[in-house]
């Protein structure tokens, strides 16, 4: 069962944080995902650079149902529909895909897919999106993310890519929907407490609108 767009939107802005499974083993991906839920996490994204990556979506929704599961990574309409039928809530690429962007419509799973540009961004809002990603997001910073936002109020970002747990909270409060974290959860020393600490520092009053 995929959720609307915009009850997607809301759990990612109450989570603050989206902790990326992308690690070459699926059974740590699953083992990695249920501390995270037992952690408090609320939304996990599964990157299809993970092996087996709709089998590990289907079991983590269904051992852990509060969470809400998507899918990262998706490039082919094929790995949508394949994502969508194990459960995945969502469906995030690095860039933006029409077919993909069909598909996922096509299945009602909400697609967030990435812009760095404001012509890329452009492309998103004209394909009826209201969310993208802001990928590599480390290479903008806050202040650029700002800046890109400023022409396309009430549009949703999620910046990911080259962010580290200390700077999570200048994301969020720049009007960040949520922050996309891949390595510096799970290479941490601990995960679960890297993860635990970026849901604390993702509890900031953030600008608007987004």
């Amino acid at each position: 069962m995929v959720a609307d767009g915009e009850g997607v939107r809301a759990r990612l802005s109450e989570a603050g944080v989206v902790p990326i499974l992308r690690v070459a083993d699926a059974e740590r991906a699953l083992a990695l995902g249920g501390a995270l839920a037992g952690a408090g996490v609320g939304v996990l994204e599964v990157s299809f650079n993970t092996p087996d990556a709709p089998a590990v979506i289907e079991r983590l929704a269904e051992e852990h149902p509060g969470v809400v599961v998507g899918a990262g990574t998706v490039l082919r309409p094929e790995e949508a529909a394949r994502a969508a039928g194990a459960g995945a809530r969502f469906l995030l690429s690095p860039a933006f895909h029409p077919e993909v962007a069909r598909a996922a419509r096509d299945l009602g799973c909400p697609y967030i897919p990435g812009a760095f540009t404001a012509t890329e961004v452009w492309r998103v809002i004209e394909a009826g999106l209201d969310m993208f990603k802001l990928f590599p997001a480390g290479l903008y910073g806050v202040a650029g993310m700002r800046t890109l936002l400023e022409p396309f109020p009430g549009l949703g970002v999620v910046p990911s890519g080259g962010i580290g747990l200390g700077e999570v909270g200048a994301w969020r409060a720049a009007g960040a929907v949520a922050v996309g974290l891949g390595g510096a959860i799970t290479r941490a020393p601990d995960p679960v407490a890297a993860a635990r600490a970026a849901l604390a520092a993702a509890r900031v009053p953030r600008a608007e609108p987004v």
